[in-house]
């Protein structure tokens, strides 16, 4: 599949982002069902029930960026910690965010969602980027 990406006529940053959105799209719609799904089926609150579907998706995540996007040739045991730093970090963000939005403000949960899931996207493409997945010049991090 990382040949096919790679032949698209596009400098390698371009084709790092395209990649990154496609597996951004994946987890992103992995947490957006179990969201739905654990609200509207489950008695979870929305602010437990995205926390749980972001975390269930991050981990998809972290397998389509580490192999995918990122043609990662650091060792798992270096880019894991890091990965799970950013997205504790991402996880604190749509926490706080979505329960300011549901709790406090009383909105729908699904506009707040989407408020979240902007902030923690620009988060966590700047983060894998420029630290998580980033090859130093002898491979190792």
């Amino acid at each position: 599949m990382n040949r096919m990406f790679n032949s698209i006529a596009l400098p390698n940053k371009h084709r790092e982002a395209v990649r990154f959105l496609l597996a951004g799209t994946f987890a992103t719609a992995l947490h957006y069902l179990l969201l739905i799904a654990l609200v509207e089926i489950s008695p979870l609150a929305p602010v437990t029930a995205s926390l749980i579907s972001y975390a269930l998706a991050a981990l998809g995540n972290y397998l389509l960026n580490y192999y995918l996007t990122f043609s990662c040739q650091i060792a798992h045991q270096a880019a894991l910690p890091r990965f799970v730093w950013v997205a504790t970090v991402g996880f604190g963000a749509n926490g706080v965010i979505m329960y300011l939005g549901t709790d406090t403000l009383t909105l729908h949960y699904l506009p707040v969602q989407l408020v979240a899931t902007a902030v923690v996207l620009v988060w966590n493409y700047l983060a894998h980027t420029l630290w998580t997945y980033r090859n130093t010049a002898g491979g190792d991090v």
